[in-house]
Order: C-alpha cells, then structure tokens, then sequence
C-alpha cells in the first residue's frame, strides 16, 4: 500500500482565552488579582455606569457584539478605573477580533490599576499567541499561572506555544502538568498525544489519543488521529475502524474517508465484510500530521479544570457557552 495518496490533517492542539472567575481553584488571596482590586459586587460605581453593564452583558451572552462592545466602552468612559468593565470590553473587543483594542484594555489594567490581575494576564498572553508573538505569550500565561497554580489552561497554553516553536520537549513538560493536576483533562491527553506523535513515540500518543476518547468518545479528531497512529504502526484493521468511527462523528472530515477508502482500495475490499481477514497482513502509508495550529479559545466561569474541549473567554460574572468540539484545521 505504498502508493497510497498522502492526506493531510492538523493536530488541532487547542487553547483558551480567560475571562472568567474561577473560584472553585483559588483561594481568597488569589482571588482579589482575579477580579481586580477596585472590584465589588456591590461597588459605588455610577447607576449608569451599571446599567451599561448590564446591558452589555446581556447584548454579549446573546452575540451581539458590536452592541455589547460599545455600551461596554460607555461604561468604562463613566467608570474608567473599574477593571471589571475594562475586562468586559476586552473580552467582547477580542470577540469581535479586535485583538489590538482589547489589548490596550488588558495593558491599562496591569500597568494602571492591578499589575498582578490573572484573567488580564492570561487574555493578553492569549492575544500575543494569536499574534504569534509566543516569547510574550509564554510570559503572561507563566505569570497568569502563578496566580492561580491549578490553571491548566494556562499550563495548556504554554504547551501550545512551545507546540508553535518546534520545542516539542517544554510542549510535552507542559502538557504532562496539565494532566499531573486534572488526569482527567482530555485536551491534555489530545495535545499531549500530537506532541508525542511527532517525537514518533507512536504507543504513547496512541494511550493517550485513547484516553481522549475514553473522556470525550464523540471527539472525531481524536479518533482520527488514532486510526493515522494505527496505520503508522501497520494496524491496518484498527486505523480503518478509527477512520470509520471518526467519519460517522464528523462526517465534514472527509479525510478519515479518504484514508478508510484508500486501505478498502489497497486490500481490494468491496464490502465491510471483507475486511477482517484482507487486511491482517496488509501495511500502508498513513495521512500526516500537519503542524499543531489550534488554540484554547476562552474560558468560562469556573472553567479552570480543562476537563473539555470548551470554547470561551473568562467572561467576568455573566454567560455561559456550551461546550464544543472546533472544527479542522486550524482550531482558535
């Protein structure tokens, strides 16, 4: 199976940006960093100041971000020293991919009001990935983590960027912490199995693709990634079932098609029946793993654990987007 046509993939390592309250994972010294110094549920801001607020929460949790963003910046113009606002209208900039703006919020915060406020460390380090500025990136995530050990999105992150460089072995360090603090965090085990993939310690990535799926069985990525694992190791039999399944889970990944196609054609396979006994002794040349280029995207409220592949900012206080698998090949 030689002559196999070579089909490509991403990695599809992920990250988050933060911009919510993780309290499950701080303690109360940590926490006042994570809401800003001048924060309070019941703060003596303007009225006004708080309707905007209100308003922009709610014009942000239902996608309108435009809106969202300029009752947000109305706000901050009467409340201009409040970070909670400044992290809101960040949050809802970077929505609206805004990175350069919603920096400039980030920075106000840490060189003006509150030099050590976690969710504008870890959103401005994010902003810096996106811009692929890692040195950067890797800094603020480092300093976002030393407020609060337990991110694993931060450790996440960091692992992503090292990813991005080629420093394969910090990339792994990083993403072994991340499963040291939660074992059960399937992106760890994902990220983890691409970076061993690419060192060629082909049974590792294939435990920890699996751990992945036993986490998050309808993630067809990972079984994807799997079945080029298999193929890679002359499984012929269990990458064609990994295919399989990855193709019935996402039927947009037409890769895993094409490479479940090319072993049926290679073995001269028909029918599904067939396969078990054409293909023991066959072998083949696996799709590749293109360059890891995904992100974490946000993180929501009490989101720090990692555990899932969710997608969302730290948003201060309010909002809740469901958890969901991104799509190939680039993931933000």
């Amino acid at each position: 199976m030689s002559g196999l046509p070579q089909v490509t993939i991403w990695d599809r390592v992920r990250s988050r940006v933060c911009c919510c309250l993780p309290s499950d994972k701080t303690n109360d010294g940590e926490m006042s960093h994570l809401l800003g110094t001048n924060y309070s549920l019941n703060n003596s801001s303007s009225e006004e100041a708080d309707r905007l607020w209100r308003r922009g929460v709610e014009l942000h949790s239902r996608g309108e971000t435009a809106e969202a963003v300029e009752a947000f910046r109305k706000a901050v113009r009467l409340e201009p020293r409040r970070c909670d606002l400044l992290l809101h209208l960040g949050t809802a900039l970077q929505d609206s991919y805004q990175l350069d703006d919603a920096a400039a919020c980030y920075r106000k915060i840490l060189d003006q009001l509150d030099s050590k406020n976690h969710s504008a460390l870890y959103n401005l380090g994010y902003i810096y990935e996106e811009q692929g500025k890692y040195s950067e990136a890797i800094s603020h995530f480092k300093s976002a983590l030393n407020l609060a050990p337990r991110d694993t999105d931060a450790l996440v992150n960091i692992g992503n960027c090292h990813m991005q460089t080629g420093d394969l072995d910090q990339a792994i360090s990083a993403y072994r912490a991340v499963i040291s603090l939660n074992p059960n965090c399937a992106i760890g085990h994902y990220n983890l199995g691409s970076a061993l993939h690419a060192q060629r310690k082909l049974s590792l990535a294939a435990s920890h693709f699996q751990n992945t799926i036993a986490l998050e069985p309808n993630y067809a990525d990972a079984h994807f990634n799997l079945g080029i694992v298999y193929q890679e190791q002359a499984q012929p039999a269990l990458a064609l079932q990994s295919y399989d399944h990855a193709y019935i889970l996402d039927p947009n990944l037409t890769d895993a098609k094409l490479a479940a196609d090319a072993i049926r054609g290679a073995a001269g396979i028909s029918s599904p029946g067939e396969e078990k006994s054409s293909l023991v002794e066959q072998s083949s040349s696996a799709p590749t793993f293109h360059e890891s280029n995904g992100k974490l995207d946000k993180k929501e409220e009490n989101d720090l654990n990692g555990d899932s592949f969710s997608n969302s900012y730290h948003k201060k206080k309010n909002g809740t987007e469901p958890t969901t698998i991104e799509g190939h090949p680039p993931t933000r």
